[in-house]
């Protein structure tokens, strides 16, 4: 095994992210906010510093900057999040003594209530799909029913826009009113 001292950060970052997807199933878009957070953590370090070298007080003035930046609560705690993944990836996988983010508090983060429509704003958003937008001719009437169908099943189901449009025909049992899908984190749900 090659020793970490002579691997570049952006080169454990890879590994990392292939160890995210490969290991863990995490979800694209989560693979892709970690690489976009660790390569900026990376960029604010000197280029020479090893991974060997970083300690606590180091990953706290990268957040100090952060914090200092006025981002918000929750890109905070997801780029402390990904530190903190990283650096556990280091001590597991490639030998790393002594994990620096070990005693880094996390952002408590407090619960926000979902976001909602009043009836007024829902009866518009069913009248519109309803009377239809200007569709061209030649497929008017196919979008429209497509939209239609759309906009009445994220209103009934209260599923997410990004498991409507991956939704597939095996997935949803008209016989018996059912959906069968994969939420956030691959967990399937019946709706």
């Amino acid at each position: 095994m090659t020793s970490i001292s002579n691997i570049s950060i952006e080169s454990l970052i890879q590994e990392f992210l292939q160890s995210q997807r490969i290991d863990r199933g995490s979800a694209d878009t989560t693979i892709e906010a970690y690489r976009r957070d660790l390569l900026q953590f990376a960029q604010w370090m000197s280029p020479q510093t090893s991974v060997l070298s970083i300690d606590t007080s180091e990953i706290r003035l990268y957040l100090n900057h952060l914090h200092e930046l006025e981002l918000k609560a929750t890109s905070l705690a997801r780029k402390t999040s990904a530190l903190r993944q990283f650096f556990k990836f280091c001590c597991l996988e490639k030998k790393r003594e002594g994990n620096p983010t070990e005693d880094i508090q996390g952002s408590h983060l407090s619960q926000r209530l979902p976001k909602f429509l009043t009836h007024d704003q829902v009866n518009l958003l069913l009248n519109t799909v309803q009377e239809g937008l200007p569709y061209p001719k030649t497929l008017g009437d196919c979008l429209k029913s497509r939209d239609r169908a759309m906009v009445y099943l994220l209103y009934a189901t209260g599923i997410r826009v990004s498991e409507l449009t991956s939704l597939t025909a095996h997935q949803i049992d008209l016989s018996q009113g059912y959906l069968r899908m994969k939420g956030k984190g691959g967990h399937e749900r019946i709706t």
